[in-house]
């Protein structure tokens, strides 16, 4: 009997240490894909719908060496000089739409001869801010979103920076609706290998509601994504604590990935809510902010309908193709 009782306990602990040869075995299995997916995949998209160029070298700082970092609008077709031009515009635009709000109250006492101005410089000022565009819109950046693609460019994060309302994305270049939004995250996200991640900087970014009606649909099963984004108002492109925050979460990705709970989702959480930005995080299915966790998962893709047969083609008239768009070279020339 006692032999027997040795022998059952030697077994479980044989057992016991099996197990955790393979939890251990697992990991560094993970681990390793984890490393050759970002050296495969070893590049960075920045959509820069805010001529955020302080924003896109903190992120160029924590690139390691090799890797490279496309930026759309690419700087090929606006140019340094037209997005400062822009930004200025928008920027006076933004201060004329505050007076305005006071103008707009009808109080006693508003003087109609300071209002009118007013109203003229809100047209000049969104006006000069199209003519500095040269006409780019939504559109435009995913054509060249899809010519980068079409050029076999791939990445491992995806990086959007605007502001976030009502449903679209939008800054001082070009702003996204709903629909092309969600475009771009499904193409971009399609460019990438395993454990992507996203980083959203803008307010507001990653909230329930953000997740469950523009980013869930739109990246659907993807349980390895890492989405970090801001649950309130964010601080300003060009704030230090901004750029602080940047590369520290860049710097944390890797980390980020290797989270398997709820605790030490909301623990990496706190880490990254030291530079005072309101950071949310999303990993397979779990959603951390500052008021805790809670369940979101990513929805299931939603089958195709069946197509219906193609006509039979004329045997003399060649197959009609889509013609792929020319590659652009949009690396930040900064």
């Amino acid at each position: 009997m006692p032999t027997r009782s040795i022998a059952c306990a030697t077994a479980v602990e044989v057992g016991a240490r099996q197990r955790q040869w393979h939890r251990v075995r697992a990991a560094g299995l993970w681990a390793t894909a984890l490393a050759a997916s970002l050296s495969v995949h070893a590049d960075v998209l920045f959509v820069d719908t805010n001529n955020a160029p302080l924003e896109i070298q903190a992120v160029q700082r924590t690139l390691a060496p090799g890797e490279k970092l496309w930026v759309i609008p690419s700087y090929e077709r606006l140019p340094a000089k037209q997005r400062e031009q822009a930004s200025r515009a928008g920027v006076e635009n933004e201060r004329l739409t505050r007076l305005a709000q006071d103008c707009a109250t009808g109080e006693p006492g508003t003087n109609p001869a300071v209002c009118e101005p007013v109203d003229a410089g809100l047209r000049d000022s969104e006006l000069n801010r199209l003519a500095a565009l040269a006409g780019y819109t939504g559109d435009a950046l995913l054509g060249e979103l899809d010519a980068l693609v079409a050029d076999g460019r791939r990445w491992h994060s995806v990086v959007v920076s605007g502001h976030h309302e009502n449903g679209y994305f939008a800054g001082e270049l070009v702003a996204l609706s709903k629909t092309q939004m969600q475009r771009l995250l499904t193409v971009g996200l399609q460019q990438t290998g395993d454990a992507p991640s996203l980083f959203l900087l803008g307010c507001d970014t990653l909230t329930p509601r953000a997740l469950n009606d523009i980013l869930l649909p739109a990246v659907q099963s993807r349980s390895d994504l890492l989405i970090v984004g801001a649950e309130d108002r964010a601080p300003t492109k060009v704030e230090p604590r901004n750029i602080a925050f940047i590369e520290r979460a860049f710097k944390r990705a890797a980390s980020l990935h290797r989270v398997r709970t709820p605790d030490a989702l909301l623990r990496e959480q706190r880490l990254l809510r030291a530079n005072s930005w309101p950071v949310a995080l999303w990993l397979d299915g779990d959603y951390v902010a500052l008021q805790g966790h809670q369940s979101i998962a990513a929805a299931a893709p939603v089958p195709e309908p069946a197509r219906p047969a193609a006509p039979v083609q004329d045997a003399a008239a060649p197959p009609s193709t889509p013609v792929a768009p020319a590659a652009t070279e949009a690396a930040a020339a900064l």
